[in-house]
């Protein structure tokens, strides 16, 4: 009996675990998608603002 709900725990958490994975992997590439040429490559090329007096 304990033999068979830890191999029904221990299949529940490896799904689960599979799952997360998936999850985190298609969250990461739809971010990256978006954020595609909104980035700067150059540092040079960012544009500052003078703050204050000087």
């Amino acid at each position: 009996m304990m033999k068979k709900v830890f191999k029904i725990g221990a299949w529940a958490i490896g799904v689960f675990a599979v799952v997360c994975l998936v999850l985190m992997l298609i969250c990461n590439q739809i971010v990256v998608s978006n954020a595609e040429g909104k980035v700067f490559s150059d540092i040079d090329n960012i544009k500052y603002n003078k703050v204050g007096l000087l």
